[in-house]
């Protein structure tokens, strides 16, 4: 069974990890109980990011991996409930389709093309990058209530990454232009 949740990517300031942890701090006490708060990753906020975590009431339940090599973040992200992302400003994160492709439900801000795979209230939720800590927990709340439904639809929505059905996409695509010519 999945629990926990967990932020992975580079841990620099432009990606909003403090408000992550002060939201998860925030949190009503039964849901951090089963749920620790994983951060995966390393950067230049790695100190600050630590020392904020040590200051919280939640020490303990921030439990900060490091990196982790490509296969150990997606068996890493495949036991959690929920990646949580607050990026001010971002592509797309690779960290948001490995997560999608193990059926993991993702909370992140409305930046980039992030809106073009997450969709509200289906496989996660997309907030402004000036959410308040309400809309978060909310989300999250949300998300508990309902999880294997959106567990099954991150997982559906995973399928625009599958690489065999990308490469075949191309292909068709290319068969299409010779037989044409």
């Amino acid at each position: 069974m999945r629990s926990g949740f967990i932020f992975s990517g580079r841990l620099e300031k432009i990606k909003n990890i403090d408000k992550i942890i002060r939201v998860y701090d925030k949190l009503p006490t039964d849901i951090q109980e089963e749920n620790p708060l994983y951060i995966a990753g390393e950067g230049t906020q790695e100190t600050a990011l630590k020392a904020l975590a040590a200051s919280l009431p939640t020490r303990g339940k921030v439990i900060f991996t490091g990196n982790l090599n490509n296969d150990e973040l997606i068996e890493e992200d495949s036991s959690k409930k929920i990646l949580l992302m607050a990026s001010s400003q971002e592509g797309f994160p690779m960290a948001i389709a490995e997560a999608l492709s193990v059926g993991i439900p993702v909370i992140s801000t409305d930046t980039g093309d992030i809106a073009r795979f997450i969709k509200s209230n289906e496989n996660g939720f997309l907030l402004p990058i000036s959410f308040s800590d309400e809309e978060y927990i909310h989300s999250i709340e949300i998300i508990l209530s309902n999880y294997e439904r959106f567990s099954e639809n991150a997982l559906k929505s995973s399928a625009v990454f599958n690489a065999s059905r990308v490469a075949r996409s191309v292909i068709e695509d290319i068969h299409k232009v010779v037989t044409n010519k």
